[in-house]
């Protein structure tokens, strides 16, 4: 089952405004397809993974890791019944959002991500899909 609550862009670095020069973000789509972006000045990292809710429990099944350093490798990623929840927060930037909170870490050391939009553009993939090939960092 898809949980229309979890859907969008996730971010880490718009919880703490100005911006850092890093971010780590959790992607869901409605369809069940998401990914998780590790980005940095010159470096990005994709994970992808397909995902469902059930009896309010996240499941994630990797399915690729992908970088502008490294080549393509199966994906290790498998939570299976985390449990999250998602609240309106005051968050350190001093902006209220909606920020989803996991009972462990799903990327890095990260277990709480703002939100940083609920729609996501039908080219977004893409555009992260053709950094990856080109070997390129974000700023270029």
């Amino acid at each position: 089952m898809i949980n229309q609550e979890i859907k969008g862009i996730w971010s880490v670095d718009c919880m703490y405004r100005p911006g850092a020069q890093a971010d780590e973000r959790v992607v869901f789509l409605e369809n069940g397809f998401g990914w998780i972006e590790i980005l940095n000045w010159s470096s990005i990292s994709v994970e992808t993974f397909n995902w469902t809710v059930e009896n309010a429990r996240l499941n994630i099944k990797g399915e690729l890791c992908s970088s502008n350093y490294e080549e393509p490798e199966s994906s290790n990623l498998n939570v299976v019944r985390m449990e999250f929840f998602v609240v309106d927060e005051l968050t350190p930037s001093g902006k209220t959002m909606k920020v989803i909170n996991f009972s462990r870490p799903i990327c890095l050391n990260n277990m709480k991500f703002g939100l940083l939009e609920k729609d996501v553009k039908d080219d977004y993939y893409i555009k992260r899909q053709k950094l990856l090939e080109n070997k390129i960092g974000l700023n270029e």
